[in-house]
């Protein structure tokens, strides 16, 4: 909080924590660098070294684990949670990642939710992705409303559209149609 100038109701714990915080509200860091670049960000929790650490005028995020949401600048209501979850994203909105590299590659993407490790590993910039399975989805970049449920479950390209793909291994079949494993 070195640089605050009327920003009110922040706690800053760890080395450089809200470091360039100046008018930022109601937000919490916790580890070294969480939220380190933040200057007007508005009620964002970053938890663990390198939180949210690019992050510069955000809302409403939710960052814990080691790196997780380190590279937004912009990004709103966001919740990462594990080591490198949503490592990538810079603007994205309104995505969830709960694992250890979950949407890590995303960037700018809308309203993802990855759950598992790895799971929506390589998505970028699809919007209305879900996947939950340790690695569920982590072949979609560009794809969009996919549903992606079972470990090591996946879509049948990268821009699949509209896609359920359900049970442990299974890949789906093409754009706007159910896939189910035995």
């Amino acid at each position: 909080l070195g640089a605050n100038t009327i920003g009110t109701d922040n706690i800053a714990i760890g080395d450089d924590a809200l470091l360039a915080n100046t008018t930022g509200i109601d937000n919490v860091a916790v580890g070294g660098d969480a939220l380190k670049a933040q200057t007007v960000g508005v009620r964002n929790v970053g938890i663990g070294k390198n939180a949210m650490t690019a992050l510069t005028t955000g809302t409403d995020n939710v960052a814990i684990g080691q790196g997780a949401l380190d590279a937004a600048t912009t990004a709103v209501e966001n919740v990462a949670i594990g080591t490198d979850a949503l490592g990538a994203c810079t603007v994205g909105i309104n995505n969830i990642a709960i694992g250890d590299d979950a949407c890590l590659a995303l960037t700018t993407a809308t309203a993802c939710i990855g759950i598992g490790r790895d799971a929506l590993l390589a998505v970028t910039t699809g919007v209305n992705n879900i996947a939950i399975g340790d690695t569920a989805g982590n072949t979609i970049t560009t794809g969009s409303g996919n549903t992606i449920l079972g470990q090591a479950a996946q879509a049948s390209a990268v821009g699949a559209v509209d896609q359920i793909v359900l049970g442990r291994g299974v890949t789906g079949v093409a754009d706007n149609a159910i896939t189910l494993g035995d």
